[in-house]
This record gives structure tokens, sequence and C-alpha cells, in this order.
């Protein structure tokens, strides 16, 4: 059976990255893991090796450090950690996140069968936040959409793994990407032929950014990003993407939700696609200009 090794990038989290650690050692085949590689991209570097220290009980299992000085980002970070690991599969998680008992033996069973993988992700919110909700019900809305083991339309960095030899192939992450890195890596094994797949069963539970700001910003970005990296040849098609994400969002039932937590959510979400779709249309533009 192939060995993993697990790679998680962390900046001033060190609460959230202890509970990920701990949520590793109680994997149910933890002698799957040959090594965790953390990668401190620029936090206090004795305080998240004693956090480390004291939350990975099993001293057969190896650890390596990275100390970024000044922060590099996930995606150098995730390099980094790729060129360190010295197993044949390479799993990616964040700080934040903490994977299920059987997360660890799934990953192993499914990567060595596809290659590339990507899991479900479910909020670890206890309590209401408007913005964790609507990024989970996004999550929700892909994930809905996928049937267990079919071709991936998306790659989410956080809870994914990757043979080391096709990491390797398409040179990792790109570092120049501040966001949407890890489907730019999709579309770089497409080339190859190298299909990702949807696997249910390796899951996670993510604890979101609340921040509306940081949503806000990312939101733009990815705009930016979304038309760097494909093809568009209108702007109406632009618009028609808008209106059908806003469409499909608003169709959710509320579920639980008082009236004024719906209206609240829906409205955040729409003022968050008519920024990611207003970038887009300003890159598009720029673009064609050029």
């Amino acid at each position: 059976m192939l060995m993993v090794s697990v790679i998680i990038p962390t900046k001033n989290r060190p609460v959230q990255l202890r509970r990920c650690l701990m949520s590793l050692m109680e994997q149910k085949r933890i002698e799957l893991m040959a090594e965790i590689i953390i990668i401190n991209d620029g936090s206090n570097q004795e305080y998240i090796r004693e956090v480390a220290k004291s939350s990975i009980t099993k001293k057969c299992l190896k650890l390596h450090e990275i100390n970024n000085n000044q922060s590099k980002g996930s995606n150098t970070c995730r390099n980094q950690g790729a060129k360190l690991a010295s197993s044949p599969i390479l799993a990616f998680l964040d700080d934040d996140s903490f994977p299920d008992p059987y997360w660890l033996e799934n990953v192993v069973e499914y990567t060595c069968r596809y290659g590339v993988i990507t899991g479900r992700i479910m909020n670890a919110h206890e309590r209401f936040r408007v913005i964790p909700y609507i990024r989970q019900q996004r999550y929700n809305l892909r994930q809905a959409s996928l049937a267990e083991s079919s071709k991936s339309t998306f790659f989410s960095g956080g809870n994914c793994a990757i043979k080391s030899e096709l990491f390797n192939l398409v040179d990792g992450f790109d570092e120049s990407l501040k966001i949407m890195s890890d489907n730019a890596l999709l579309q770089k094994l497409k080339l190859y032929q190298q299909e990702c797949y949807y696997i249910d069963n390796v899951r996670i539970h993510h604890l979101h950014d609340p921040s509306f700001l940081t949503a806000f910003r990312n939101a733009w970005n990815a705009g930016i990003v979304k038309v760097k990296t494909t093809n568009i040849n209108r702007g109406w098609e632009i618009v028609s993407s808008c209106r059908q994400n806003i469409s499909a969002f608003n169709a959710i039932p509320k579920g639980h939700l008082s009236r004024m937590k719906y209206f609240i959510v829906k409205f955040t979400n729409n003022l968050l696609q008519v920024a990611f779709h207003l970038s887009m249309l300003y890159a598009w533009k720029k673009k064609i200009n050029e």
C-alpha cells in the first residue's frame, strides 16, 4: 500500500492548526501517513513548532517544518511542501480544516485508482454566519451535481490528493496566482489527459473565513483570474453567467433560516456575484484592448 505525505500551510492560526493535527492523529489508518509537512508562512516559529510537537502523538510519524520569514502565499507553501515530500502520494489540507476519521484511508484508495482526487467540504462553524453559510451552499451546489467517483469540474486545494509524479509533471501550483490556483492546476493536468475525480467519502470540515471584506476581495480577484485562465469571446457570456449563478443560488430553499437571515444571505451572495462578474468584465475589456 502506498504512503501519503500530508502537506499543511499555516499562518497565524495555531488553534486551528492544533485541531487539524489532532484530527490527523485520530485517523483509522494512520499507518498510511508517512509524514506531515507544515509550512509556516510567516508566523511565530516557536509557537507553531510547539503546537505541532504537542499535537502529533505518534512518535514514529515524521514531522517536517518549513519556515518562511515572510509570507509567500499558500501556492508557494504547497509547492515547498511537495518538494520536501518523500511519498508517492501528496495530500493537501488547510490549517483550518479537520478531516473525517476515514479521510486518509479513502485518500490512499482513490488516489491509487485515479491519480488525482478532490473531496467533500462541509462547514465546521457551529453557529450561523453569513459568509460561511454562503460559501458552504456554493460547495453544496457544486458537489450535488457530481456523482461518486465522477470526473470533477473543480479541484479544492484544501482537500485534495495527487500522485507526486503527476504534480511534478505540471510543475505544481501556479505561484503567480493569488486565487483559483487549484483549478488552474486542474487545467494543466487536462493538457496531459489527466482528469480529477470527485470522491464524496474524502471529507473534511472547514472553518470558512467569516470576513465579508475577504470574501469581496476574493470575488473580485477571482473574476480577473477567470478571464486570464479561460477563453471568453463576448461580454454577454459574462452577464449570462452572472444571471445563472444568482438564479441557482436563489433557488436554494431557506430551510431553517428565518426570513431576515434568508434575505441577508441572498442579498450578500448576489452582491459578491456581481463583484465577481464586474471584475470579469473589467479584465475582459482590458484584455481585448491590449
